[in-house]
């Protein structure tokens, strides 16, 4: 699922009150280099903010695969409004 997605997300899974999103960074070769996390409080993890938290997210990691020599990455559709996506 989060293969597919191109990012993880959790919501209190590992800490509580703790929300996350994760994207991997690949190299030229679509190799998994390095990843780049975004970390928020579980209580400003809803709706907009969190859809916001994650393209940016997603799009920074496409920017840094880009600066890894390469223009592969993982095509990550944006959940749709209220969509909770967990991993």
């Amino acid at each position: 699922e989060t293969r597919a997605r191109g990012y993880a997300e959790s919501t209190g899974e590992l800490d509580e009150g703790v929300s996350s999103v994760g994207v991997p960074l690949l190299d030229g070769a679509g190799t998994v280099r390095a990843a780049i996390v975004l970390v928020c409080p579980t209580g400003r993890w809803s709706g907009n903010h969190r859809e916001r938290c994650i393209a940016a997210t997603v799009e920074a990691g496409r920017l840094l695969c880009r600066r890894l020599g390469g223009e592969r990455y993982y095509e990550a559709p944006l959940p749709a409004r209220g969509e909770r996506l967990l991993t």
